[in-house]
């Protein structure tokens, strides 16, 4: 008797360490998939304007008059930047890791201006910045001042959102965004 209740526990445990490991790791990759598919073949650190139909399946909330670009980072090779030109108009940008989770957001109204950059590093860890080691903070110098962003993971995803109140401003409003640029900081792609 003692052997079937052994037997009924452990394939009990099995099953629940098999449902909860497909419950962290498959939505997070079908996420990421999801986004190779969007984003093309060669995708990493570079910024993409997304068609009308795949930016109604990754971005719901977006309609099709909206203009939604998207970059797929890797930091794990060194800092990322990622510089934006929008027309005037109400916009927001949203940085998440690979996993979904949002660790940065600003619109129109809290950047005040319509042309920003982002750097994208890689957090050295609460022991690192505790005992010192590591690189420093870099010095910045010249007129491109941004934001500076730490992320625990190494790859993520920038969402760029510009609202487009008239169909027929669309085309220029993506002309602007063209100018948007996602690159490693050593200037590699």
């Amino acid at each position: 008797m003692r052997r079937h209740i052994f037997w009924v526990l452990t394939a009990a445990i099995l099953a629940l360490a098999c449902h909860v490991a497909y419950l962290l790791f498959v939505p997070s990759r079908s996420f990421s998939l999801a986004i190779d598919r969007a984003l093309g073949e060669d995708h990493r650190n570079r910024f993409v304007l997304l068609d009308t139909a795949a930016q109604l399946r990754l971005v719901p909330s977006a309609s099709s008059e909206h203009v939604v670009g998207i970059c797929k980072f890797n930091v794990s090779e060194g800092p990322v930047r990622v510089t934006a030109k929008l027309p005037d108009g109400f916009w927001s940008f949203a940085v998440y890791t690979i996993r979904g989770r949002q660790v940065y957001a600003i619109n129109d109204t809290q950047a005040d201006t319509d042309t920003f950059s982002v750097e994208l590093s890689q957090d050295k860890g609460l022991l690192s910045q505790i005992l010192g080691a590591g690189e420093d903070t870099n010095d910045v110098i010249g007129d491109n001042i941004g934001w500076r962003i730490a992320i625990t993971e190494t790859q993520g995803l920038a969402v760029l959102w510009l609202a487009v109140a008239d169909p027929l401003l669309r085309k220029e409003a993506e002309d602007v965004v063209k100018q948007s640029r996602c690159v490693r900081l050593d200037g590699a792609t």
